[in-house]
C-alpha cells in the first residue's frame, strides 16, 4: 500500500524521518517541507524517497504522486502501475 508523504512523516519516528532523508539523498527538513505541501518535488526525488521508503518494513512506502504531481500523468508511472497493482496509491489515504 502507499500512502501520501505527509501521512508517511507523521506515522514515523524522528530517527525513521532522519534514515529517509539520508537514503533519498536529501534532508529532513526538505522532507516535511515536501509533506505539508510547502515544496512541490521533482520526479528524480519523488522516485529516490519512494524507494527509500521500502526500506522501512513497518512503515507503508510513499507514492511518487505525493511528491511529484507529474508521475501521476508519467506513462512510464502509469505503465508500472499497470504491471504491479501494489504500487498503485490507495484513493482512502489522502
Amino acid at each position: 500500500m502507499l500512502v501520501s508523504l505527509r501521512q508517511w512523516i507523521l506515522k514515523a519516528s524522528k530517527a525513521q524521518i532522519e534514515s529517509l532523508a539520508k537514503f533519498a539523498e536529501t534532508s529532513p527538513l526538505q522532507l516535511r517541507q515536501l509533506g505539508l505541501g510547502y515544496r512541490r518535488g521533482s520526479a528524480d526525488l519523488a522516485v529516490r524517497v519512494h524507494r527509500a521508503s521500502t526500506r522501512f518494513p513497518s512503515l507503508p512506502n510513499v507514492s511518487q504522486e505525493s511528491i511529484c504531481p507529474a508521475c501521476a500523468e508519467c506513462p512510464y508511472r502509469q505503465a508500472a502501475i499497470k504491471k504491479d497493482p501494489l504500487t498503485r496509491p490507495d484513493p482512502l489515504a489522502e
